[in-house]
């Protein structure tokens, strides 16, 4: 049991070290969604600003 643990810590270890396309990948996918979050936060805050002003 401790030797297939030791392994799979090894195998995740190595891919994270030996693959930056993925780490890309992945630092590319939470700069989207947080540009994303931000335009639709920013949205909705001036749809309320706007609903404040002339209702």
């Amino acid at each position: 049991m401790d030797d297939i643990l030791l392994n799979a810590g090894k195998n995740a270890s190595s891919s994270v070290t030996s693959n930056p396309v993925r780490d890309n990948n992945c630092v590319g996918f939470f700069e989207s969604c947080r540009i994303y979050f931000m335009i639709t936060f920013h949205f909705s805050m001036s749809q309320m600003y706007v609903k404040e002003r002339f209702i």
